[in-house]
């Protein structure tokens, strides 16, 4: 249950987890998405989620491990279907990531699809 909601809809809003109050919140979600309607009191909901949240925490971090193994396997794609292999440099990303790219530019168009279809799926984990 909690991998499956960390999976889905939890991992769309919490990404990291540091500290008790942190993990406590994201097995706080976990416990609302994964068991909606659960019929627990605030006392069972608080120690299952003290109970639960550690074991969330690890569930996030695989969960987010994934993801960036999803994304390095896309970059790693992306590069060798250049001629000559090469990567996209920091400072494109980074306009690309602003949104402050020529429109006029194929490659620069080209570099916004590939970001939007592959890069962007992959890091929200809609593999």
């Amino acid at each position: 249950m909690i991998a499956k909601a960390i999976d889905d809809p939890v991992f769309a809003v919490i990404k990291f987890s540091k500290g008790d109050s942190s993990r406590d919140k994201l097995a706080a979600c976990a416990l609302v998405h994964g068991k909606p309607n659960h019929g627990m009191n605030q006392k069972e909901c608080d120690d299952w989620c003290q109970q639960f949240s550690r074991c969330c925490g690890a569930e996030l971090n695989r969960h987010r491990s994934g993801a960036q193994t999803a994304i390095k396997r896309e970059m790693r794609i992306i590069c060798k279907g250049k001629k000559p292999h090469e990567m996209v440099s920091v400072a494109k990303w980074e306009k690309c990531l602003k949104r402050d790219l020529d429109a006029t530019d194929d490659n620069d168009l080209e570099l916004f699809e590939v970001h939007c279809d592959q890069i962007v799926t992959k890091a929200t984990c809609e593999m």
